[in-house]
């Protein structure tokens, strides 16, 4: 059996996409190397020669070429005889993927076959009762604990939508960053409404000096029911997480391992480095200490909560 190759069966496309996103991390260097020796085809409208001749072309400045060949078992049954058959030939520097929606590959004699001549990953939903498990496990692969009921409530309000847990998950781990555990309390609050989003753009306006905008969204973060040690906590770790990117690209590291380190979502990358390139660390630094009076300011009772966020926002 080839470990170079892999079929992918099963109806959950989530978990497909992100097994050949693991696979070209892992293959190529840059982003540079990937444009060149990744390609895509499906089957419905691809012959099989397409993904082959691709792999068997050497890669241009790189060690590995890799092809996905969606709706592998699509193929017209001379194509699939072709490809069973190259599959031997093709070189050392070749990694071919081959997806399938069938959810058993001991139903569907090709791929039957395949599976006897290449690695394969199956690709299932969970199953309602192992759901809540399914999601305590993912949250922890990213570095989250979840607490008690977390995971159970994710699957009631979310459903069996794997993407949209997954999302859920990264939106928690910011949030309650740099905590590591999340609690039933906190995504009651988070989860089904815009007050994680809310959150980031808060701590952004700060730093872009939106006074305006900023007590808005503060109008609607308490509107929706998160009160000020929460918004202090989490501006406050948006801020840690901004300081510490400053000063690691100073050092010299890398933007995209500065991202996977911070838990920085790649939707959210541009605009995070655009503003990172625009700020200095003494500004920060500037914010969190007069954060640290607004969170000193309620706690011993001066000031009401939302008062000394407010008067926070407008003094910085």
């Amino acid at each position: 059996m080839s470990s170079s190759h892999l079929l992918l069966f099963g109806k959950e496309r989530f978990l497909k996409e992100e097994a050949i996103a693991q696979i070209r991390r892992k293959m190529f260097k840059s982003p540079s190397e990937e444009d060149i020796n990744f390609q895509s085809f499906h089957a419905e409208h691809d012959e099989v020669n397409a993904p082959l001749d691709f792999l068997k072309t050497a890669p241009f400045l790189a060690d590995k070429r890799l092809a996905v060949l969606w709706g592998a078992d699509l193929l017209e049954e001379e194509e699939q005889g072709k490809l069973l058959k190259d599959l031997s030939l093709l070189p050392s520097s070749a990694c071919l993927v081959l997806e399938s929606e069938q959810t058993n590959t001991r139903k569907n004699a090709f791929l039957s076959i395949l599976s006897e001549k290449i690695a394969t990953q199956a690709c299932h939903t969970p199953f309602e009762k192992d759901m809540p498990v399914w999601i305590e496990n993912r949250a922890r692969k990213k570095g989250l604990t979840l607490g008690r009921g977390v995971g159970m409530f994710l699957m009631n309000k979310i459903g069996g939508d794997l993407s949209n847990i997954d999302n859920a998950l990264e939106q928690m781990l910011l949030f309650v960053y740099p905590k590591n555990q999340a609690t039933l309390e906190e995504a009651q609050k988070l989860v089904g409404g815009d007050s994680v989003e809310n959150v980031f753009r808060l701590a952004d306006c700060l730093l872009d000096q939106k006074k305006k905008e900023a007590l808005s969204i503060l109008e609607s973060l308490y509107r929706s029911g998160v009160r000020a040690p929460e918004i202090v906590a989490s501006v406050s770790g948006q801020l840690e997480r901004y300081k510490k990117a400053f000063s690691a690209l100073n050092e010299g590291k890398s933007r995209a391992d500065l991202a996977d380190e911070l838990r920085v979502p790649k939707m959210h990358q541009g605009p995070f480095f655009l503003r990172l390139d625009r700020m200095s660390k003494e500004k920060i630094v500037r914010i969190q200490r007069a954060l640290l009076e607004c969170d000193e300011s309620f706690k011993t009772g001066q000031a009401e909560e939302k008062f000394s966020v407010e008067r926070f926002i407008l003094t910085i």
